[in-house]
């Protein structure tokens, strides 16, 4: 298994993006997210097609009141996430956008969370297959992975690489580009369809720039919660309204 210094700095430039696009869909927006972007104005500009749509928005919002960008953005967040919007988006939800019958991808993605170790938070009330728990549950898988390297744990590093690829093949990799193409076309703001845009770039060019702002939500600790604190082990199985446990040929660098 290659533990080469570059593939630890791939997998940490991954896992910080999976933590940043797990906490925008998990969590409302911030006022140090709009910190974020007031100092994102006045950095140079990004040669990523995402990132400048977001650099764009961040400048003309430079000078508004914090609460009313935190006002347009959450405005715009509930329209493409709930389903609320003019353009029939479909909320980020795996079971609306694959074939597979919803109890069969919600069985699937338990059994994924559960022989990982994960627990489903009652922090976020939302289903194992909101696109923000998918993310979470990667960003886990990677932690992991680098952890095992740190230890010189060989196999449970290539373990949890295999769990990765598994599930990106069988589940997040097989519908967050049809998600993030409605997206980018639904979102009222350059915010939100920068970001569309930088999960749609990675699809293609397996690659995505290091984010820019810090992940809102926090990140799995030892006790494995995707997206909170830890709780029983009985969190994951049965209800997917409470909270949650983060193409293979044209997988992004972070997919």
């Amino acid at each position: 298994m290659v533990e080469s210094a570059e593939y630890r700095r791939e997998l940490e430039q991954k896992r910080s993006a999976y933590a940043f696009l797990s906490s925008l869909f998990l969590t409302l927006p911030d006022e140090e997210l709009v910190a974020s972007l007031q100092e994102l104005a006045a950095a140079p500009a990004s040669d990523d097609v995402g990132m400048h749509e977001i650099e764009r928005y961040a400048r003309e919002r430079q000078g508004m009141p914090v609460e009313e960008t935190l006002a347009e953005l959450a405005k715009d967040r509930v329209h493409l996430m709930r389903g609320v919007n003019k353009n029939e988006l479909r909320p980020p939800y795996e079971s609306l956008y694959v074939s597979n019958p919803a109890q069969g991808t919600l069985g699937s993605l338990n059994r994924f969370y559960a022989e990982s170790g994960c627990c489903m938070s009652e922090e976020v009330k939302d289903s194992p297959d909101q696109i923000g728990v998918e993310f979470s549950f990667v960003e886990h898988l990677l932690s992991e992975e680098l952890d095992a390297l740190d230890e010189g744990d060989a196999d449970r590093a290539e373990e949890a690489a295999r769990t990765r690829e598994r599930f990106l093949s069988q589940h997040l990799g097989r519908w967050a580009y049809e998600y993030a193409k409605e997206m980018k076309a639904a979102a009222q703001t350059g915010f939100y369809r920068g970001i569309a845009v930088m999960i749609m770039e990675a699809a293609w060019a397996r690659s995505i720039p290091t984010p820019p702002f810090p992940a809102q939500t926090p990140s799995l600790s030892a006790g494995k919660t995707l997206a909170g604190p830890a709780c029983g082990a009985g969190c994951i199985a049965g209800s997917v309204e409470r909270g949650p446990p983060r193409r293979r040929a044209l997988l992004p660098s972070f997919f």
